[in-house]
């Protein structure tokens, strides 16, 4: 995919057709402590994960009745994100930033996804070292 493909599908052409416009959700930061990492040391014991989540949406109107059923709740992406990072084992960040990215696309109805992924406890000398992943459906 392209940088052009890539700003095809952040931007689309808005409800009213006169404008581009990109939609998004995102979590920032979600902290959870999780058994992750290929060392036998980290298959013991938790450690923190920082998680950001970004997620593009298809050009919509806005809310009319300023009501939760006409938005993608991020309260139900958090959740997804908590019980995959809980439930799954994973050793690489890699893997498990594909899972979400794969579990947000087929079901939030989004057309991107960017997440990243940072192990925070790792280096002495570092604040965090990850990995980031963006995903677009192909149009």
């Amino acid at each position: 995919m392209t940088h052009s493909d890539l700003l095809a599908a952040m931007l689309a052409p808005s409800v009213a057709g006169d404008t581009l416009e990109a939609r998004r959700i995102f979590i920032r930061g979600l902290v959870l402590d999780i058994v992750i990492g290929v060392h036998a040391h980290e298959q013991v014991r938790t450690q923190q994960v920082a998680i950001d989540v970004d997620l593009y949406l298809s050009p919509v109107p806005p809310p009319r009745r300023d009501a939760l059923e006409e938005v993608l709740n991020y309260e139900e992406v958090r959740d997804a994100v908590r019980q995959i990072a809980f439930r799954e084992r994973f050793k690489l960040l890699e893997s498990l930033a594909e899972r979400v990215a794969a579990e947000c696309l087929a079901n939030f109805g989004v057309t991107g996804v960017r997440i990243a992924i940072e192990k925070l406890e790792i280096f002495e000398d570092a604040k965090g070292v990850g990995f980031e992943l963006i995903r677009f459906k192909s149009t």
